[in-house]
């Protein structure tokens, strides 16, 4: 995934993705075709920035759901949403709580070489 240099952007592209500024906690509407699936979407090498699949949280420990090909390239404890209460990311920890991707947030994910990620 691109992701959109910064300054003003008066229609988000789909598979770009937007960090968004904000001073106070607020909501925003985004008009479009929301996501059910992501198949092979190539990831480069370092950090790159996902979305999540609309109505549906995606476990990151379930092979069936989140895959990478080569296997082992995304760091699965290495995956992060932002907090906007209390202004720090938050990690998504295989074997904890949630190990989950959740609808409607966008994460970091680290990958150890470029590779192909599916979310279903």
């Amino acid at each position: 995934m691109q992701v959109h240099s910064a300054g003003t952007v008066n229609t988000v592209e789909p598979e770009l993705g937007y960090w968004v500024y904000a001073l106070t906690v607020h909501s925003h509407t985004v008009l479009g075709v929301p996501v059910t699936s992501m198949q092979n979407h190539a990831l480069a090498s370092g950090w790159n920035m996902v979305g999540s699949i609309f109505g549906t949280d995606v476990d990151v420990t379930n092979p069936a759901a989140f895959s990478d090909n080569p296997p082992d390239s995304v760091q699965r404890n290495a995956v992060y949403t932002w907090n906007p209460i209390t202004k720090s990311y938050v990690s998504v920890q295989p074997g904890g709580a949630a190990p989950a991707i959740e609808s409607a947030k966008g994460y970091w994910v680290f990958t150890v070489n470029a590779c192909v990620l599916s979310m279903s």
